[in-house]
């Protein structure tokens, strides 16, 4: 079996799956298409970290957990690593594309002065497609986790960081810049916990102005871009985010109404862009001892008409709903 998280690119039709010792390409009806295997135990820390797709020159951007960042064809067959300037800070930790990447060709990311040092991570931005880099400066601390853009940045400018400490888990809640990064202003004030794993952007944020951040077992909504924060008390519909929850996946159906939080233990689903939640994972074998959650979840691009949902367990096995989560199948 194949195991690891899902990307699907509709203007190609592929399905990737990527995790810790490669990455495997299937065509749209799951016929295998190529594979590229970067790590030869999971001992390897060289397997993939995360990965772009970019459809309109049929490429990837993947990085390896050894900090390298390789340019592959669209079918996972090796096409160059290109050349760039090196910052002091040489492993990728994250990278974020610009919603706006196709023409502006900006990414920002997290670099480690070395592998696994997930107490330093400073921010660095490339406006050539990582050809070169320049430090991001004006943070307070170098202790970057995460970077969200907003939907309407190429208008806004307007970029959000969580900052935390994974060691000792001292956590500095969240930053805020409205000029592409020039400058930051914290954008914490409501945040009962400071230990934020994510900030999600509404689809039609340049009309609502709302965000969302993810703690251990709380869900937080702005409706002021992040300045003023209240806790969701409607997350769960009842059932509360188990504490022990490492990250939650938060993943925007195309009608951007309907979300979705995929918990290991548990799937949430709003369709009022976030204000409630009902949990729609019980047809799915989630154990709560941890012998099998859930890793990832993808919907389908034409989820308004299909409502098809798949989701990868850890245990390698695929489940699939076709009723937006409400029922589940094996695949």
């Amino acid at each position: 079996g194949i195991q690891g998280d899902l990307q699907f690119d509709p203007q190609q039709g592929r399905l990737y799956v990527y995790g810790p010792t490669g990455l495997t390409t299937f065509d749209r009806d799951l016929n295998l298409l190529g594979s590229s295997s970067f790590a030869a135990s999971l001992e390897d820390k060289t397997g993939v970290v995360s990965f772009l797709v970019d459809p309109k020159h049929d490429r990837l951007f993947v990085l390896k957990g050894d900090g390298h960042l390789l340019v592959m064809k669209g079918q996972a067959a090796t096409e160059s690593q290109p050349p760039r300037d090196e910052p002091v800070f040489k492993h990728i930790a994250w990278l974020v594309p610009s919603p706006n990447y196709d023409i502006d060709h900006l990414l920002y990311a997290g670099f480690q002065p070395d592998f696994g040092a997930f107490d330093k991570i400073a921010i660095f931005r490339s406006r050539d497609s990582g050809m070169t880099w320049e430090f991001v400066d004006g943070l307070p601390i170098d202790k970057i986790t995460t970077l969200t853009f907003s939907p309407d940045f190429v208008h806004d400018q307007t970029l959000w960081v969580t900052a935390r400490q994974f060691y000792n888990m001292d956590s500095y809640g969240v930053f805020r810049s409205t000029d592409g990064g020039v400058t930051w202003h914290s954008a914490s004030f409501g945040l009962g916990d400071l230990n934020v794993r994510e900030i999600v952007a509404s689809p039609d944020y340049r009309r609502d102005h709302t965000v969302s951040a993810v703690t251990n077992d709380e869900v937080y909504r702005s409706s002021d871009g992040g300045l003023t924060w209240g806790l969701n008390p409607s997350v769960g519909a009842g059932a509360a985010i188990p504490w022990s929850v490492p990250q939650a996946q938060l993943e925007f159906a195309p009608d951007e109404r309907t979300v979705f939080a995929l918990l290991p233990h548990a799937v949430l689903r709003s369709t009022d862009e976030g204000v409630s939640w009902l949990s729609v994972g019980q047809d799915l074998p989630l154990e709560r001892d941890g012998s099998v959650v859930a890793l990832s979840l993808s919907v389908s691009p034409g989820y308004t008409s299909d409502k098809r949902v798949v989701i990868q367990l850890s245990d390698q096995r695929q489940y699939f709903s076709q009723d937006g989560g409400t029922t589940w199948q094996r695949q």
